[in-house]
């Protein structure tokens, strides 16, 4: 991006380091064969890349953390999905999944994101939260995140 439009939000990323990198970039851009799978532990070096875990250890492994609260002032429990992501890495889009059987995975509807921190180490935590009470949902679900992006 030669000359992005600084009032776009789009324009913006956040930076690996907690305090930032004025005047600098700290982009990683990916390289190597995305469908590699250096440590043989299932997870290609793509997801790994964009998930923030390492292809060389395979005890760093992309997750997703599942939950069940109460949102603050109600009494009913409702679904959160945490999990990180490469700050480093641009250009990237990150989709929730749904699936009842594993086969046929749709975008899941129905999911506000709250919040994101910087890990400092180069990661970030998003969590997301559904808006109808876990009671409301699907009682079989399979839940996964979709990482597309230009290599």
């Amino acid at each position: 991006m030669a000359n992005p439009d600084h009032a776009l939000p789009s324009s913006w990323r956040s930076s690996v380091s907690p305090n930032g990198t004025p005047g600098g970039d700290d982009s990683a851009p990916f390289t190597g064969n995305p469908t590699d799978d250096l440590a043989h532990d299932g997870y290609n070096v793509f997801l790994e890349y964009a998930m923030g875990t390492s292809d060389g250890s395979n005890s760093s492994i992309p997750n997703l953390q599942l939950g069940n609260e109460t949102v603050a002032g109600g009494t009913e429990n409702h679904l959160t999905i945490l999990f990180r992501i490469n700050l480093a890495a641009v250009g990237l889009s990150y989709v929730l999944q749904a699936s009842d059987d594993l086969s046929a995975w749709d975008t899941v509807a129905g999911m506000t994101h709250l919040w994101i921190t910087n890990n400092g180490d180069g990661t970030a935590t998003l969590k997301y939260q559904s808006t109808a009470p876990s009671n409301g949902l699907p009682e079989k679900n399979f839940y996964r995140i979709q990482v597309s992006g230009s290599l």
